[in-house]
């Protein structure tokens, strides 16, 4: 198990636990709120804004040079300007430079080049992007990044490539309107009415494409393992959306009412165009926060205890562990640098401020105690060991710094070489105790992992057991419930009898009279029947 130290609970290891409950969305967006500002997803949004404008402009680049290949020229740069013009909420005459920019691309040959050199090139910026969010998300799940680059760089091209081939058909059913859908539509053989259907059905679906690029990015960036039904069909993806959409129209109607962008010239449509990308990271980034809450409630609901962390095995921790064999290394090469100091343990103690006692237990209890691996210990047991009792407050607290002449530097030094040695040695000691320690504890928790994954394995073979013989109950009761039905009426009518021959009454006229008209009507009932 990834153990926890700060919150005392164990990341599920093999595959995320069963949820049966549903979310609550009440306290999801509650918490939501409160984590947005934890997390300081304003300052990440302004991040990835950068890796945005870093991705987009060879994205632009591959899709009008794809537009200017199989678009119709003027009428192709009319519809991307107008599109342009619609999001970024501004007026299409604001945009030459942008149409310019466009024709150029589609003229000379210039957009075969174009397109495969902006295909290379955004694919390598966009993967810079997935890579910050999916530290992003690495930083909503509380969880550091395992995955080595070898594993992490082909998962984060193939998710971009997957995104980017989304991102085209999105664009092209966008600009698939008015004149270019009817000269499509002509040369695939579609009348006025398809394309007028069309017109009309592109919008759900580039609204499904866009949801489902940001589940993908939900599910697919962090350094957890969720069920991809679960990770790609979220809330916290439809919340981004319409968090998106609202965004952009508020934005709009500020630009188009309130800004006055007027006087920056044309550096206007690079300001809207930043801001518009960090009102939509901001919109990806409350998605996903929502997204880990939801799925927290759930886990509360079911019983798990998923308070302070949301509980989903990691994908690779292998990078986890070395990370911190780095820099537990670089925190012993420091600690080695004072004990090489060669200064006396006492001495930190009149180097170091005086701090209370009970302010300094409080804050070294409330930093360890929540650790199963830590005890609370004083201040005094590590960062004051090593260091020499170099100043004093009084010439009476450095008895060693006297003014008598009659003791010598080189007496000084060897009255202080063996306090050296010794600290030396009680030095190594407690280097040894340290490593003796965290071995025992190192071996504890290889075999609480172990006894762990032994308890799950046997739960998952029972289940399976269970599931099993659930199944095979199930089809003896479908066989007996089918048998049942193909008996025929006089065998179940014979049954009847012999189980009412068990309890027959003693042969009295009357009970004579009732079964002669029993008999009766059982034979006309069977006579209507075969008639």
């Amino acid at each position: 198990m990834t153990d926890l130290p700060d919150t005392g609970v164990e990341r599920p290891y093999g595959e995320p636990p069963v949820l049966d409950a549903k979310p609550d969305y009440k306290v999801a967006f509650k918490r939501t709120l409160a984590k947005f500002s934890q997390d300081q997803c304003t300052d990440l949004a302004a991040a990835l804004t950068y890796y945005s404008i870093q991705a987009m402009v060879p994205a632009m680049i591959a899709g009008v040079s794809l537009l200017g290949l199989f678009g119709d020229g003027k009428e192709t740069t009319n519809s991307v300007v107008t599109s342009i013009a619609a999001i970024a909420g501004t007026d299409e005459s604001e945009l030459g430079g942008i149409r310019n920019f466009i024709d150029g691309l589609q003229t000379s040959g210039g957009a075969g080049f174009a397109f495969f050199f902006g295909i290379l090139l955004s694919l390598w910026s966009a993967s810079g992007y997935v890579g910050a969010f999916a530290r992003m998300q690495n930083r909503i799940y509380d969880v550091a990044e395992g995955r080595p680059v070898f594993k992490l760089r082909p998962w984060l091209y193939l998710v971009t490539i997957i995104q980017v081939i989304l991102l085209v058909i999105a664009a092209m059913a966008l600009v698939m309107t008015g004149p270019v859908a009817k000269e499509v539509g002509s040369l695939i053989g579609l009348g006025d009415t398809a394309v007028m259907v069309w017109d009309i059905a592109k919008w759900p679906f580039v609204v499904l494409i866009v949801m489902f690029i940001i589940g993908l990015m939900f599910w697919a960036t962090p350094n957890v393992r969720r069920p991809f039904k679960q990770g790609i069909f979220n809330p916290g993806a439809v919340l981004a959306f319409f968090v998106w959409v609202i965004g952009s129209a508020a934005f709009a109607w500020y630009v188009s009412n309130m800004g006055n962008y007027g006087k920056y010239g044309q550096l206007a449509t690079a300001i809207m165009v930043l801001l518009w990308l960090w009102i939509t990271n901001l919109a990806m980034l409350f998605g996903a926060e929502f997204d880990a809450e939801t799925l927290r409630t759930r886990q509360l609901k079911t019983g798990y205890p998923a308070e302070e962390l949301v509980l989903l095995p990691v994908r690779d921790e292998s990078g986890i562990d070395k990370k911190a064999e780095k820099y537990d290394d670089l925190v012993e090469a420091a600690h080695q640098l004072r004990v090489d100091s060669g200064v006396p343990d006492e001495a930190v103690e009149n180097m170091m401020p005086v701090v209370p006692a009970e302010r300094s237990n409080e804050r070294t209890t409330a930093a360890q105690s929540s650790s199963p691996e830590k005890q609370p210990v004083t201040p005094s047991t590590r960062t004051l060991e090593g260091a020499p009792k170099i100043a004093a407050a009084t010439k009476d607290e450095a008895p060693d710094l006297s003014d008598d002449a009659t003791v010598t530097k080189a007496q000084r030094r060897a009255d202080a070489k063996p306090s050296r040695d010794a600290a030396a040695q009680a030095e190594r000691e407690r280097a040894e105790v340290a490593a003796d320690r965290e071995q025992r504890r190192r071996r504890a928790l290889a075999e609480g992992q172990h006894k762990r994954a032994v308890r799950e394995r046997l739960a998952a073979q029972e289940a399976k057991v269970k599931a099993e013989q659930k199944k095979v109950e199930a089809e003896r009761l479908k066989e007996a419930k089918k048998a049942e039905a193909e008996r025929p009426l006089e065998e179940k009518w014979a049954e009847v009898e012999s189980n009412r021959a068990r309890y027959d009454h003693s042969n009295t006229r009357e009970f004579r009279a009732v079964s002669a008209e029993r008999e009766d009507r059982r034979r006309r009932w069977f006579e209507g029947k075969r008639g």
